[in-house]
């Protein structure tokens, strides 16, 4: 939108109109969302100086819409866990209604204790909405995220990125009561920054990681028994190259030829150790309970770390409707043979700010593995690598990211 269209945006909000309001909240979320996937950080984050003036007045449905877009469109990342069109479908609308209720519901008790103060509403609102639905573990790319990219980067390693959010959403509030077009000095002002160098990465002087993608079809890696044990020998293939030089890598549910640990660990090639890789697995022989792991098997043994947090509805099962045999188990700290020290975050767990617990042991990096195969792939890892870099902003910790698409690396 630029300086000629504002005027017209600005004169269809005054017209107080419940259907005006509620399609350019529609409008201004599917430009935030965009932007989103797309990594433009100043189209997104001047997109919110529009919803600022669309909150003026109507706050409550102008974020209950807007949250309605965007969180189904920016929450795509996780669309690769599901399985043809029928639970796109029943994940988006999920994902709509989730938006309008967080987003809608924030809105409301933002606007109610803060009315005599409307410049906060916008910031406390998105806060407010991403704080709550983090805790509760719903899938929503939080604004905070168009900072990882720019030197504004800087400002996660402080205030963490739902600190980045509320900033933006103050700005954004408070720049169209000081001058006439907000939106496109907002662009600007971001493109500009935009161009100045992101925070360096954290240091890492342990063994080099290599990173190892396999593509897998997202399907066929579970219903074919033949295709999962071509994917081991494709990952071991793929992996001999750096054999011996380092820790090898391979992301989430690497192997699924087998949910017995003991007999995944068997089918490796031993001069691959050390070796980090993804599986779920059986909590301990002759149960059914299956957990998400991350298993290192090195010189000395087999140490194994599972996820804490799993994704809702895809891992859990619909309540009262589907049970689920996966569970959540405890996330440990792996360590090389040398003494480095790993965490692993298996994909989902990525998304969310990291408890002091997992940080109180000086680690040395910090490793995602992820599956991104299968709808919008690309899309998907744009999201979860921003994701990555907000952790590491976060935490002043490497952290590197190995996914079944596309692996970023320490060494």
């Amino acid at each position: 939108m630029d300086i000629l269209i504002w005027p017209v945006f600005v004169r269809q909000v005054n017209g107080n109109s419940l259907n005006h309001t509620a399609l350019l909240s529609a409008t201004v979320g599917g430009l935030t969302a965009a932007s989103m996937l797309l990594a433009i950080p100043a189209g997104g984050i001047s997109s919110l100086c529009l919803l600022a003036v669309l909150i003026t007045k109507r706050p409550v449905l102008a974020l209950a819409v807007w949250g309605g877009v965007y969180v189904p469109v920016s929450g795509l990342w996780v669309f690769p866990a599901f399985v043809g069109p029928f639970e796109y479908i029943l994940g988006g609308l999920g994902l709509s209604i989730a938006g309008v209720i967080f987003y809608g519901g924030a809105g409301f008790i933002s606007w109610f204790a803060l009315r005599r103060l409307p410049v906060l509403i916008l910031p406390t609102a998105l806060l407010l909405a991403e704080v709550t639905a983090a805790h509760l573990g719903l899938v929503m790319a939080p604004i905070g995220l168009f900072a990882v990219d720019s030197a504004l980067g800087a400002m996660l390693s402080m205030v963490t990125v739902y600190g980045a959010t509320a900033f933006f959403g103050f700005a954004a509030s408070i720049l169209p009561r000081l001058i006439a077009r907000p939106f496109p000095v907002m662009f600007g002002a971001m493109m500009v920054i935009g161009l100045l160098p992101a925070p360096s990465r954290p240091e890492y002087n342990g063994p080099p990681i290599f990173g190892v993608s396999h593509r897998p079809d997202a399907l066929l890696k579970w219903s074919s028994p033949a295709y999962a044990a071509e994917m081991l020998d494709t990952l071991t293939t793929l992996s001999v190259g750096t054999a011996g030089a380092g820790l090898t890598v391979w992301p989430e549910n690497a192997i699924t030829s087998t949910f017995d640990l003991n007999e995944a660990v068997a089918s490796l090639d031993p001069n691959l150790f050390p070796l980090l890789f993804g599986i779920t697995r059986f909590e301990r022989a002759g149960s059914p309970e299956l957990r998400n792991s991350a298993v290192l098997v090195t010189a000395e043994g087999v140490q194994v770390s599972d996820k804490e947090r799993l994704v809702p509805v895809i891992e859990t099962g619909v309540p009262f409707l589907d049970h689920s045999d996966l569970h959540t188990g405890p996330r440990k700290i792996l360590f090389l043979d040398d003494g480095t020290k790993v965490l692993p975050l298996i994909c989902y767990e990525a998304a969310f700010i990291l408890p002091r617990s997992d940080l109180s042991s000086h680690l040395d990096v910090i490793i995602i593995l992820a599956a991104e195969s299968g709808f919008a792939e690309d899309l998907a890892a744009s999201i979860m690598r921003r994701h990555a870099r907000a952790r590491e902003l976060e935490t002043g910790i490497r952290v590197d990211r190995v996914s079944d698409i596309g692996s970023e690396f320490a060494h």
